[in-house]
């Protein structure tokens, strides 16, 4: 099987219905993930990031973001979960249908559940100029963040040519909020396909239905006049605390959660972590932090940062000997709990070799056949008692010993369709672990797969804490 690769350097680019109903949290999970191209494993290609404001590079330290070391990052995978059934709800006629929802087919875990659940604004306006058109699709914004998905109209454009930066100017009730650049290598081709979302952060509390402006200044170098005016109703909820917990063990190391921020869509942690290692670690050692929601009746679900940044340039490179980060940690909300629990640890990557293109390394994997009775060799090892099709979602009973402190299970590859289906939730069933997937069809061409890897799991540092 084919290495997946991996890229080791930083990067700027990094769901349920209705949440009356219940069975509700597993449900919603499992109907959120739906078909999205390139979701997880080519973060950079889902979201238009802005990558410099003007006036916050001027006067402002320059943050630098991370990857996650526990997911990989591949152009030629895609990440698949099932389409889900029409909400029973009753219709909002102005929402765009989740299942054309740019925010839903491509955004985050916290955008695809607003989409869902109806709480994107439909914008539905376009500028030409230039030869070229853009349109804005849709809205949302809360107080930690606004993301609107836009598309270009393939008029006098080179398909295959890259975005490299689109320039633009931001107004909030009139109040200038700065010039953004965004861009990250997204194809023109796809942009004008399946869309794009720009996400503004940093905002401020801002009022209950805003009046946003956007002046797009250039596309690629082309200078024109791409303007747009609209108001947009923000979602309301907003929980703020402060010196949430801290916890140091017999060795010194040390993890504390400085703050807390959620809204519907986004929970951001700002954290401290102080490492002390007795030995040095191999070269090819990331420090990182584990989260998962905690549901009812013993459900969890994986629940792990999309982006972490830190105003240390040094802060994601790999750990060698002690290290103290600071850093932001932003969790997009896939499902409606308020319950988390993160911890530190160190994961170390066997058989690092550089890739082709010199962006970054080919990690070993560990895999078996998608089949009852097969054993995955990792270590510990991994063994697939059942497997149950249901309509909607696929369960897997493991028999495997599960660190509580830091729970990792296998995601699952289909070979002839490229797509990777990875684990929802979890429980503890007796002496299995009962593991939540997307549907998945094929078995016979399904293989189990996870990096070879060892893990230093800093358990006494483990923080559990509710937000309600």
């Amino acid at each position: 099987m084919d290495k997946l690769q991996r890229e080791i350097k930083s990067m700027v680019d990094h769901v349920t219905v209705p949440t009356k109903k219940v069975n509700d949290t597993v449900q919603a999970a499992i109907l959120s993930a739906n078909k999205s191209k390139n979701r997880s494993f080519n973060i950079k290609h889902n979201i238009i990031v802005g990558i410099a404001s003007v006036f916050v590079i001027a006067i402002g330290a320059l943050l630098f973001s991370s990857y996650s070391p526990e997911f990989g990052i591949d152009g030629n995978r895609t990440l698949v979960t099932p389409t889900p059934e029409k909400s029973a709800t009753k219709p909002n006629h102005a929402a765009i249908p989740y299942s054309d929802s740019i925010f839903f087919n491509k955004g985050d875990e916290g955008l695809k559940r607003m989409a869902l659940e109806e709480k994107t604004q439909n914008i539905s306006l376009a500028s030409e100029d230039k030869g070229i058109k853009v349109i804005l699709e849709e809205g949302y914004i809360d107080n930690q963040r606004m993301a609107i998905s836009l598309r270009l109209d393939p008029i006098n454009l080179n398909e295959t040519e890259e975005v490299s930066n689109i320039l633009m100017e931001l107004l909030v009730d009139g109040e200038s909020k700065g010039t953004h650049g965004f861009g990250g290598g997204l194809e023109m081709k796809e942009l004008v396909d399946e869309g794009g979302i720009l996400q503004f952060t940093d905002l401020g509390n801002l009022p209950s239905q805003p009046k946003i402006e956007i002046n797009i200044q250039s596309i690629n170098e082309i200078e024109g006049n791409w303007s747009f005016s609209f108001d947009m109703p923000k979602e309301e909820e907003d929980i703020q605390e402060s010196d949430i917990a801290e916890k140091t063990d017999k060795t010194g190391n040390r993890l504390s959660i400085n703050e807390a921020h959620l809204t519907p869509s986004l929970l951001k942690l700002n954290t401290t972590t102080s490492i002390k290692l007795e030995e040095n670690m191999p070269e090819n050692s990331f420090l990182s932090t584990s989260c998962v929601a905690i549901g009812p009746d013993g459900v969890v679900y994986f629940s792990g940062p999309s982006r972490s940044y830190s105003n240390d340039a040094n802060a994601h490179k790999p750990i060698v000997s002690e290290k103290t980060i600071n850093e932001s940690l932003e969790i997009p909300r896939g499902n409606d709990l308020y319950s988390f629990k993160i911890v530190p640890y160190i994961v170390t990557f066997n058989g690092a070799e550089p890739t082709s293109d010199g962006n970054g390394f080919n990690w070993d994997e560990i895999t078996s056949p998608f089949q009852e009775g097969e054993i995955l060799e990792a270590s510990p090892k991994i063994k697939v008692e059942k497997i149950i099709y249901d309509t909607n979602k696929t369960v897997v009973n493991y028999k495997m010993d599960l660190d509580p402190s830091l729970p990792r299970v296998p995601t699952i590859i289909n070979h002839e369709t490229v797509e990777l289906f990875e684990a929802i939730s979890f429980k503890k069933q007796d002496n299995l672990i009962e593991v939540t997937y997307p549907k998945v069809e094929n078995p016979e061409s399904l293989e189990l797969f996870m990096y070879d890897a060892t893990y230093k799991v800093f358990s006494d540092l483990a923080i559990e804490f509710d937000l309600r």
